[in-house]
């Protein structure tokens, strides 16, 4: 996309369970510490699960009603793609493109 990213390291503990939505953590990705794609993972005994989320767009507004977190530092520490740029029909089809290149890879090299 031209955006420079770079994957945060941070693995400390927030006092509040909601923080980790708002700050950037471990594996994360940021421009300019930012956070432009977030992700969550839950391991278990034999499974674990990653989710990752892409910000196309994001309501300030509306998430600091719901988390209780002030707008402006939502601001301040979210980047949706659309800041930058990049309409979401773009992000949504250069994403799939990708990971279809992936899933071709892997499917070569398993013969």
């Amino acid at each position: 996309f031209g955006v420079h990213l770079c994957m945060s390291s941070f693995e400390g503990k927030y006092s509040d369970s909601w923080l980790c939505f708002t700050y950037p953590t471990f594996g994360e990705l940021t421009c300019n510490g930012r956070k432009v794609v977030a992700m969550a993972m839950k391991t278990l005994n034999k499974a674990f699960l990653i989710h990752g989320s892409v910000y196309l767009t994001f309501n300030t507004e509306k998430a600091s009603k719901v988390l209780g977190v002030e707008e402006e530092m939502l601001g301040r520490r979210i980047l949706p793609l659309s800041e930058v740029g990049i309409e979401a029909t773009e992000a949504k089809e250069r994403i799939t493109q990708a990971f279809l290149r992936k899933r071709e890879e892997l499917l070569l090299t398993r013969g």
